[in-house]
């Protein structure tokens, strides 16, 4: 029999599974598609003979299953979310009611969310979030900035009282229609008191004052280098650490885990503030006695020291772990799992080699599939036989070939000697037709379905754009990642600004935050920075960002310190130790250190180079070659 795309065989060509939208025939020989009863059809069952499908049970996006369950059907309403077969709407979306007529009228007073059919022209019945209704239910009174929930006064107040505000303010003690921010006490301060003007919460490594006016460094209030302290000025206790620290006995000082080279965490010290530790950095590992960091073998990402000697736990992506534990086996090439034969040879795992390649039962090792296979395997004859095919292609009976799709469709069948695109096949931006392939949605509509007038109705915008009352998709501001629909002044409000950017309620823009400024947000008289790019750290007291040293990607400041900062990733080329980024040996882009000796790893040098056992150093490969090893006689052998 056939072997296709949508069945899963037994070894004696008997189906086990279909997959989703498929169901299996009576005799197991073939998988039945949904479809075939209603091309938005996504669920279905068989007849009694189990032959053929008979009901639809569940559709696609947009769509509803008839009564008889023969097909699925679409409301015709746009602002209908759900409807009966006579498209008498059950459902619509909000800011409309159901008219006696059974279609969606929009609710005429500005921000309702939804309204009785019998008043719909004159009351509401609740707001949009950030609104409060009257008591007249005649309008929705806005709550002002960072306000998100409040009440309605009276009718002379523009703006209602205040219930909830924005994480990072608190309610004005003079107008309750107001939020202040908490940082207004105190820069470092978070979260604050409702019409009390106090610090309840400073930023980690602060603590708030007595009387909540300030915010407090640990690091000055305690030790350097604390992150959590209490606020009684008469026992100045530190409660935690920064990490890289640990507490002395008596709780007022930090001590430095790097005490012991390459350790990233340590117990707390004893008596004569020594420590042991108990995590080390990357390609290191406690010795026995958790008094020094010692470098793990190559490729080995951590190991274990015992009496008997060195102990590999867990190898590098592309390794596995020799069977005594000795070291790591490098996979096979185009091989992303493999397994350990013995202690010197590794065989690739079956369907475990890379995309677009297959292994071979005979040899152990992964070869190209064929054209526009993305997973495939090999017989001990050497034939390919293809088991799924990249998108935009369907696997053919004899699995030996990946029939294209039609224009813009992902993922279809093939159906004699034509393709046909699946009810929920079609790429972003298009929906499939009838006739099994691609209609285009619409400008910049994303997802859309077929009404019953052939028409088709869009259902989900691109990203940056929001419908409009018409569902029209309309662009958002610039620089704005997400927006709504305002109906009261028929523009798109931005809800979220793209990274850099911050939000103006006035100017409803968002605004560029100062480089090299990832996040930042806007006071009366300045934009400041909130977090940074990579390769800087915020200063806590400036709200500027600063760079991070010399070859370090990811850094965080020092509490306490203005402009000390703590490394805790580098770039390539670079390796960590104790917080600093030590630059590798020329050519390598990943490095080790032993003894205080810094070495490329195995996998580290650059393209061009390979790794002498040696020394440990990157020597340049053949000419033409990217990537090489050292073979026995020390001679450099290409491998790509």
């Amino acid at each position: 029999m056939r072997r296709r795309a949508n069945i899963r065989l037994h070894r004696e060509k008997i189906c086990l599974e279909c997959k989703s939208g498929y169901l299996l025939n009576g005799l197991k020989t073939d998988c039945l598609p949904c479809s075939s009863l209603d091309t938005n059809c996504e669920k279905c069952s068989l007849n009694d003979e189990k032959t053929a499908v008979d009901r639809c049970f569940s559709c696609g996006n947009g769509y509803n299953v008839k009564s008889d369950g023969k097909g699925c059907y679409t409301c015709s309403d746009i602002n209908c979310l759900s409807c009966s077969e006579n498209n008498f709407c059950l459902n619509c979306k909000p800011g409309f009611t159901i008219s006696a007529t059974g279609i969606c009228v929009q609710c005429s007073v500005g921000n309702c969310t939804s309204c009785l059919k019998e008043s719909y022209q004159t009351q509401c019945s609740s707001c949009h979030d950030s609104f409060t209704l009257s008591n007249d239910k005649t309008k929705c009174t806005s709550c002002t900035s960072f306000c998100e929930s409040c009440s309605f006064v009276n009718e002379s107040r523009t703006a209602g009282s205040c219930n909830q505000c924005s994480s990072g303010f608190a309610i004005d003690n003079v107008n309750d229609a107001l939020c202040y921010a908490c940082n207004s006490i105190n820069e470092n301060c978070i979260e604050c008191k409702d019409r009390d003007k106090t610090c309840k919460t400073c930023k980690s490594g602060f603590v708030t004052s007595l009387d909540g006016l300030q915010c407090i460094s640990c690091s000055s209030h305690v030790t350097e280098n604390c992150l959590k302290c209490s606020n009684s000025n008469t026992t100045r206790i530190c409660e935690e650490c920064v990490e890289g620290f640990t507490l002395s006995v008596d709780r007022k000082t930090c001590i430095n885990c790097g005490k012991i080279a390459n350790c990233k965490e340590c117990d707390n010290a004893n008596e004569l503030n020594e420590v042991k530790c108990y995590k080390c950095s990357t390609s290191y590992s406690p010795s026995v006695t958790k008094a020094e960091c010692l470098s793990s073998n190559p490729a080995c990402l951590s190991c274990t020291f015992t009496n008997l000697g060195v102990e590999c736990n867990q190898c590098e992506k592309g390794y596995i772990l020799k069977p005594d534990k000795s070291g790591c086996l490098e996979c096979p090439p185009s091989c992303s799992k493999c397994r350990a034969v013995d202690n010197f040879q590794a065989h690739c795992i079956r369907f475990e080699c890379t995309v677009g390649h297959g292994l071979s039962d005979n040899e152990f090792r992964c070869s190209p599939c064929q054209l526009n296979c993305q997973k495939c395997m090999k017989t001990i004859f050497g034939k390919s036989i293809c088991i799924k095919c990249t998108d935009g292609f369907t696997l053919g009976p004899d699995s030996k070939q990946c029939f294209k799709c039609p224009p813009s469709c992902i993922n279809c069948v093939l159906r004699g000697s034509e393709t046909f695109c699946i009810a929920s096949g079609c790429k972003a931006g298009y929906v499939t037709k009838s006739d099994g392939t691609c209609g285009v949605c619409g400008v910049s509509c994303e997802k859309c379905f077929t009404a019953g007038d052939g028409s088709f109705k869009c259902s989900k915008c691109f990203p940056k754009f929001t419908f409009d009352s018409n569902r029209n998709c309309l662009p958002c501001p610039f620089n704005c990642k997400s927006c709504s629909w305002d109906s009261t002044h028929f523009r798109t409000i931005c809800t979220v600004c793209e990274d850099g950017y911050t939000y103006s309620h006035r100017d409803n823009k968002c605004f560029k935050c100062v480089s090299p400024c990832l996040t930042c947000y806007q006071t009366e008289t300045e934009k400041l920075c909130k977090s940074c790019k990579s390769g800087y750290f915020l200063n806590q007291k400036s709200k500027n960002c600063l760079p991070c040293p010399n070859g370090c990607y990811h850094c965080s400041s020092v509490p306490g310190n203005t402009f000390g900062s703590n490394c805790y990733t580098c770039t390539k080329g670079f390796m960590l130790i104790n917080g600093q980024c030590i630059e590798c040996p020329n050519n390598c882009e990943k490095c080790s250190s032993n003894f205080g000796i810094v070495r490329c790893s195995s996998t580290g040098c650059s393209t061009g180079y390979g790794l002498k056992q040696s020394n440990k150093l990157c020597y340049k490969c053949p000419k033409n070659c990217q990537s090489c090893y050292e073979d026995k006689g020390g001679l450099f052998i290409c491998t790509k």
